[in-house]
């Protein structure tokens, strides 16, 4: 019975902590973009206002990852992520009754930054709550939280408009972030991450060596990187190149859309047992073939089908990919310093996909056409499973340190 009941525990922990993404991602990050219009026609303000305020959200979204990593070596990783998410409900809160530009800009700007020290963290706090062994199945589901949001919100903030206005659609998608945080504090209370019973033993990080550790982190950072330069520009033109180039209709291309939000939701939870049952490393390696595949179809025979099929193989492989790092990390870095590092490789990560957007647009710009991007893409994700393949199998790993210790055992 009691196993039963620290399942049920484990399983309501893992579902609150994907609503934490679902509210600081597909919330804080997606809703705004949704009713620009609205808020333009109440403001007046102009499209130059709205690039301002989110590049400076995206820098606080950098910044933070870079900052929340350092502080979870200092303060409780549950605080850091919790309070994040109660500080983005109230920032939503009070964007829908603020009647200034300047400070809704401000409180998006806040967004940001939560978004990254909800995230970034969230791997010490998955680690107190979760077996090792299902550490990346736990962690690939909560990054599908963003898939939840943006399919929410696609419902519900038309529903919304239709009925009352745009302040109301801030304030009841902050009242439903608040809402989440006092469940959780109510469970965190019930049931507080320092259980006992979810501490587990350090494995391999002891005896690993400053050289060994380093390696693994350049290898991590580089591929955090390489994922943003190629996965965010894929996802970012997909639709003009469909809709400018292949002239293909606005409604193939929601059906596109759909497709990849839909396998979003499932994505991470796919990638994250493939990773428990076959090892971290062939995940990622699966994750870039599918990346892969679906970029040349777009390059080298572009139609109505292998449009479709695309955009199944990108939704299967992109959001679970993101949770499959982190994983990494704490199996084969470092427990205590997850997060930290963790960090740093988001802030990689963060960089590759504003470098990689931007030089997506000039490429676009110098040979007029988007299937150049998608072959850039192809390149980048044979550089991607070329890191990958020199990457630890961590599996090895463990059954080597297992040996070990029976050594040390055996001469003692």
């Amino acid at each position: 019975m009691d196993g039963r009941l620290d399942r049920v525990r484990t399983l309501f922990a893992i579902g609150l902590l994907m609503s934490f993404i679902m509210v600081t991602y597909g919330f804080g990050r997606n809703i705004l973009p949704m009713i620009i219009p609205d808020m333009k026609n109440s403001f007046g303000f102009t499209y130059t206002a709205v690039g301002i305020v989110t590049a400076l959200h995206q820098i606080a979204y950098l910044g933070f990852s870079y900052v929340s990593g350092k502080l979870s070596l200092r303060i409780n990783s549950v605080s850091i992520v919790s309070g994040s998410v109660l500080i983005s409900g109230i920032c939503l809160v009070l964007t829908g009754i603020v009647d200034n530009f300047c400070a809704i800009g401000f409180l998006f700007v806040i967004t940001g930054a939560c978004a990254a020290a909800s995230w970034v963290p969230m791997i010490d706090v998955v680690g107190k709550y979760v077996p090792e062994q299902h550490i990346s199945k736990a962690m690939g589901f909560i990054s599908s939280g963003t898939s939840y949001g943006v399919f929410l919100t696609g419902f519900a903030v038309p529903f919304i408009k239709r009925q009352f206005d745009w302040e109301t659609i801030w304030i009841v998608f902050g009242i439903v972030a608040m809402v989440i945080f006092m469940v959780w504090l109510l469970f965190y209370c019930q049931v507080p991450a320092n259980n006992p019973q979810r501490i587990t033993v350090e494995t391999n990080h002891s005896t690993s060596s400053s050289t060994d550790m380093n390696l693994k982190v350049f290898q991590i950072t580089v591929l955090m990187f390489l994922t943003g330069l190629a996965f965010i520009p894929f996802q970012t033109y997909l639709i003009p190149y469909m809709r400018e180039e292949l002239e293909l209709s606005l409604e193939l291309g929601g059906r596109v859309w759909n497709i990849i939000g839909l396998l979003g939701m499932i994505s991470g939870l796919v990638m994250g047992t493939i990773a428990d049952r076959l090892t971290i490393r062939r995940a990622l390696l699966i994750s870039y073939v599918l990346i892969l595949i679906s970029s040349a179809l777009l390059y080298f025979y572009p139609t109505v089908v292998t449009v479709l099929v695309s955009g199944l193989l990108f939704g299967v492989s992109y959001f679970g990919n993101f949770g499959l790092i982190p994983a990494y990390i704490r199996k084969m870095i470092s427990k205590e310093r997850s997060a930290a590092i963790f960090g740093i490789t988001n802030l990689a990560l963060g960089l590759g996909s504003a470098i990689g957007s931007y030089l997506s647009g000039i490429c676009k710009t110098m040979t007029g056409s988007f299937s150049w991007i998608y072959m850039a893409i192809c390149v980048i994700c044979l550089a991607l499973m070329l890191v990958a393949l020199f990457l630890e199998n961590e599996k090895h790993a463990m059954a080597r340190h297992s040996g070990d210790l029976k050594n040390e055992c055996g001469t003692t």
